[in-house]
């Protein structure tokens, strides 16, 4: 019997040994790093709006944060400035990318998010860039986050200018990209069969990612290549 029940104990073990982790993994986001974190905010906002984000953790000593000042006015103000938005975004990114030295991370909300999306479309596999070992990005609340993003269903088409160049990150990006997401934030998280919610979130959820906390062992992390994805709850929400 004892013989026996120490079989069984041992199956047991290997079972458990080979299976998947079920606890929550630490994602690694460049906190304490001391890293240069630019900051991308989104439509109308100002950068410093952001630094509080993720519960400040990202901006705290040793780390510094950047202010990245751009024409954002997204969208809401037409399609040919809804152009210039992201150009310019981009432009100025890409300026503070090859200029600044050593460890650094960008880090952008909403539209900001789409800007850096599109700089890895662009020059994730540019030799000139800086090499991933220097360059990290944190994304959060982007339409183009997949695959629950407002700009994949789009119903107004207000993200008819961006559909010729693509959406989203390059699965084969060398970066990494830690890209956050509440749930029912209507940008991020838009459900067709609950709009109604969605739309909710848009102002609800969306402007306000201060209180995230990317340790939550509630979040729900997944890790495709390079990209780690977090949908963070919102308590009360369906």
């Amino acid at each position: 019997m004892t013989k026996r029940l120490a079989m069984i104990a041992f199956a047991v073990t290997m079972l458990f040994g080979m299976a998947p982790a079920t606890a929550q993994a630490d994602v690694d986001y460049g906190v304490g790093s001391g890293a240069q974190v630019a900051v991308l905010p989104g439509a109308f906002g100002l950068p410093e709006m952001e630094f509080p984000f993720l519960n400040g953790k990202v901006c705290a000593a040793p780390n510094t944060c950047v202010p990245i000042y751009y024409m954002n006015t997204a969208e809401f103000l037409g399609t040919d400035l809804a152009v210039q938005s992201m150009d310019d975004g981009l432009a100025k990114l890409d300026q503070w990318i090859r200029s600044t030295p050593g460890k650094k991370i960008a880090m952008g909300h909403s539209l900001g998010a789409s800007v850096i999306y599109k700089w890895l479309r662009l020059y994730s596999h540019d030799p000139t860039a800086p090499p991933p070992s220097e360059l990290s990005f944190i994304t959060m609340g982007t339409p183009e986050h997949r695959p629950t993003g407002l700009a994949y269903t789009d119903p107004t088409g207000m993200y008819d200018y961006r559909r010729s160049e693509g959406f989203g990150i390059p699965a084969d990006t060398p970066y990494h990209v830690t890209d956050v997401c509440r749930k029912w934030d209507g940008y991020c998280y838009w459900i067709p069969g609950a709009a109604d919610t969605s739309e909710k979130g848009k102002s609800a959820i969306h402007i306000d990612y201060t209180k995230v906390n990317l340790d939550d062992p509630a979040n729900q992390v997944s890790v495709n290549g390079n990209i780690t994805e977090v949908l963070v709850p919102t308590p009360g929400w369906p």
